[in-house]
């Protein structure tokens, strides 16, 4: 492997990965011969060493200069805990521009370890609040005195960051992290919104008085955390939405839409208090209600004025391309028995508004596989990043009928497609690897991921596809020699 060129290290790191363990010191020399410019793709191999070997690959990593701190990071990521000492160490030796790295590197101790990692955290300078938030996620509660006195100790200038860490303390902690959040000013509502949501419900009144705490200013981000809540707590919820004015009916929609059914004639009343100026958005909560509550429902919508009609209107069809965000709300609700007439539907959309369909494709069962597949088809591939995310809703039993919808996509577009094939079960390796041969070589870096996210067992399959992709590498830049060995 010594004898590639170092323009080919990403795909190098594919083939070192598969080498055992006891040949760790004759790979590490390798790892070091690579020049530091590809410390990126290095990193993926170094990974997939067993921790038996910390000491030595630790010695690598330090090697690597700390330009590279975010590929190496990911490497720090899969030593077990029994080595957390010495990593935490080599953390220590990276200079604190490199924080957003590092922080990945943190999460994955065990909790064991939580005082010395805190200690860590506290030894990064504020200015990387937002990459810290991160690692402090990953402790488990039983920690949550500690990390939350860390949690303090941040000025509220970094609530943003620091509110995504919250959000991973069980409820046991509620009254506790309450604290926390009031303690934050209310300019960072935005963030703290995104904590509030991971409550369980028996703390719905305790979080209820925090949302209220809020100005009104900051509806569009409450109004998120209010959809988590489950629908037992639908009545001091609906207060809370009433406490709204009137100027933030777009976003308090989106969480009225969360309720069960079961609540229709209470929420329904809140409906109504909204002024008919904003009927565009509350029709998109009133389509979330199952149609046992048709009556009920109904009667809101005529309390709507005319003006709406179009919104409010069941035909998706009579509505013209140039709404296809409100549109793309009603094709999900319909089920899946009209899966023919909705596919027609989608087809009628220009294809500039593919964002807003790809959501819609992703909600029909993968029964239609068959009839979607050939809408999703019919986007152009300008179109890809959104189109694979709806490629990958549809569960495994369709590989075969996806696949060739992936083959569809231009090789121009393999980054965005490889996130699509990685969402497939390894039973269709053999299907998917056939999709992975068809993306040119010139994509080889994006498809690696995708490789890598097979479980082993398809080990030999996958490997084969590698070495397919090996094989034109090699023609291409016209080597001598070529050796892989996959154990």
């Amino acid at each position: 492997m010594e004898n590639f060129d170092t323009s080919h290290a990403d795909t190098i790191s594919n083939s070192i990965q598969n080498f055992d363990t006891s040949h760790a010191h004759t790979i590490s020399s390798s790892i070091q011969n690579f020049d530091t410019s590809h410390a990126h793709t290095i990193s993926s191999s170094i990974q997939n060493f067993d921790t038996s070997h910390a000491h030595t690959i630790s010695s690598s990593i330090q090697n690597f200069d700390t330009s590279h701190a975010h590929t190496i990071s990911n490497s720090i990521q899969n030593f077990d805990t029994s080595h957390a000492h010495t990593i935490s160490n080599s953390i220590q030796n990276f200079d604190t521009s490199h924080a957003h790295t590092i922080s990945n590197s943190i999460q994955n101790f065990d909790t064991s370890h939580a005082d010395t990692i805190s200690s860590s955290i506290q030894n990064f300078d504020t200015s990387h609040a937002d990459t810290i938030s991160n690692s402090i996620q990953n402790f488990d509660t039983s920690h949550a005195d500690t990390i939350s006195n860390s949690i303090q100790n941040f000025d509220t200038s970094h609530a943003d960051t620091i509110s995504n860490s919250i959000q991973n303390f069980d409820t046991s902690h509620a009254d506790t992290i309450s604290n926390s959040i009031q303690n934050f000013d209310t300019s960072h509502a935005d963030t703290i919104s995104n904590s509030i949501q991971n409550f369980d419900t028996s703390h719905a009144d305790t979080i209820s008085s925090s949302i209220q705490n809020f100005d009104t200013s900051h509806a569009d981000t409450i109004s998120s955390s209010i959809q988590n809540f489950d629908t037992s707590h639908a009545d001091t919820i609906s207060s809370s939405i009433q406490n709204f004015d009137t100027s933030h009916a777009d976003t308090i929609s989106n969480s009225i839409q969360n309720f069960d059914t079961s609540h229709a004639d209470t929420i329904s009343n809140s409906i109504q208090n909204f002024d008919t100026s904003h009927a565009d958005t509350i029709s998109n909560s009133i389509q979330n209600f199952d149609t046992s509550h048709a009556d009920t429902i109904s009667n809101s919508i005529q309390n709507f004025d005319t003006s709406h009609a179009d919104t409010i209107s069941s035909s998706i069809q009579n509505f013209d391309t140039s709404h296809a965000d409100t549109i793309s709300s009603s094709i999900q609700n319909f089920d899946t028995s009209h899966a023919d007439t909705i596919s027609s539907s989608i087809q009628n959309f220009d294809t500039s508004h593919a964002d807003t369909i790809s959501n819609s494709i992703q909600n029909f069962d993968t029964s239609h596989a068959d009839t979607i597949s050939s809408s999703i088809q019919n986007f152009d591939t300008s179109h890809a990043d959104t189109i694979s995310s709806s490629i990958q809703n549809f569960d495994t039993s369709h590989a075969d009928t996806i696949s060739n919808s992936i083959q569809n996509f231009d090789t121009s577009h393999a980054d965005t497609i490889s996130n699509s094939i990685q969402n497939f079960d390894t039973s269709h390796a053999d299907t998917i690897s056939s999709s992975i041969q068809n993306f040119d070589t010139s994509h080889a870096d994006t498809i690696s991921i995708s490789i890598q996210n097979f479980d082993t067992s398809h080990a030999d399959t996958i490997s084969n596809s590698i070495h397919s992709v090996l094989l034109t590498l090699m023609a291409n830049v016209k080597l001598s020699w070529f050796y892989l060995s996959v154990k």
